[in-house]
């Protein structure tokens, strides 16, 4: 009550700022977007892969290992030290689930990269840029410890995040989530600071890897997005630029598949037990009986050959603590 709500970008807003969940919400909310672990062999035309890796000059790269678990880098191997990992298909980057018929047909820009760099030269680096967007978000990272925050193109000088010891791996997570961005090397912030507004000039992500000095190689690189909180033709309030503000003992709810839920922002009747002064998309106070208890979507596997029959995933049906 009193507060206003408006979904954004994908983003819950309230009260004009974006509304950061809980971590271990968050957690529990990025949806894997890429895997160099779990690549797809497939060779059909009909159904390539979603992503590839691209370079200038793939014949004199010093980049190898794009189709298998891990990536390498040998400046010996060839002049190209750049790599660029892009979607082949406008899906790649949408608001798409499995447990829904199809994508609502949002872009989404909020991302999390996480990767393990493995040096094998202590003068080599990596730099390491993730483009949301318009939004590039990236820093350079060396074998001595050593790393480097990249800035936009109109200013160019890196800011140095201080000298850290020398060592074998480096654990390397950059992320842009709910206007902030976020670099964690080793599983320790850093650095953050305000991310740019969006645009809607750029429909595109990507990532780019270029090898500084002498040989690494990459294991464990995915590539997460944010859920998006959609709004559709369906939707009737809270809506971009158009703020739905709570009164006296009204709330508001979001259901849990966000993706592609019936709640506030589509309801649009009352019932005869609701009082003359209600608003349709709005929950009275007195009509909220409990907390939730149980999880149980997405919780039951399909099994046979048809589908038709479902048994409890006992691993994420669950009560809530």
């Amino acid at each position: 009550p009193g507060e206003t709500v408006e979904f954004r970008d994908g983003d819950l807003w309230i009260n004009g700022a974006p509304k950061a969940k809980p971590p271990h919400a968050q957690a529990a909310l990025w949806h894997p977007v890429f895997d160099q672990t779990q690549l797809s062999p497939s060779d059909d035309e009909r159904d390539p892969p979603a992503f590839r890796w691209e370079s200038a000059d793939a014949e004199r790269s010093g980049w190898s290992g794009e189709a298998e678990r891990v990536l390498r880098f040998d400046p010996v191997r060839g002049a190209d030290d750049t790599i660029v990992l892009r979607g082949q298909n406008s899906d790649a980057w949408l608001d798409f689930v499995g447990y829904n018929e199809n994508s609502a047909g949002n872009f989404v820009r909020d991302l999390r990269l996480e990767m393990t760099i493995v040096w094998e030269d202590p003068a080599a680096g990596c730099a390491i840029r993730l483009n949301s967007a318009d939004t590039p978000l990236g820093v350079t990272v060396f074998a001595s410890g050593q790393v480097e925050r990249l800035l936009p193109p109109s200013n160019k000088s890196p800011v140095a995040l201080g000298p850290k010891a020398p060592r074998s791996a480096t654990r390397v997570e950059l992320e842009r989530l709910d206007g902030r961005a976020r670099i964690s090397i080793d599983g320790a912030t850093i650095d953050q600071f305000p991310a740019p507004s969006e645009t809607e000039s750029s429909l595109e992500n990507s990532l780019l890897l270029r090898g500084v000095g002498g040989a690494f190689h990459i294991r464990e690189l995915r590539i997460w997005r944010d859920v998006y909180y959609t709004t559709s033709r369906r939707s009737k309030r809270a809506v971009r630029g158009a703020p739905f503000a709570l009164r006296t003992n009204e709330f508001f709810v979001a259901g849990d598949n966000s993706a592609d839920s019936h709640d506030s922002r589509e309801w649009d009747h009352g019932g005869f037990h609701l009082p003359d002064s209600y608003r349709p998309g709005t929950v009275h106070g007195d009509q909220i009986v409990g907390l939730a208890a149980m999880v149980y979507l997405p919780g039951w596997l399909t099994v046979g050959p048809r589908g038709m029959l479902r048994v409890p995933d006992v691993g994420r049906v669950r009560f809530i603590r």
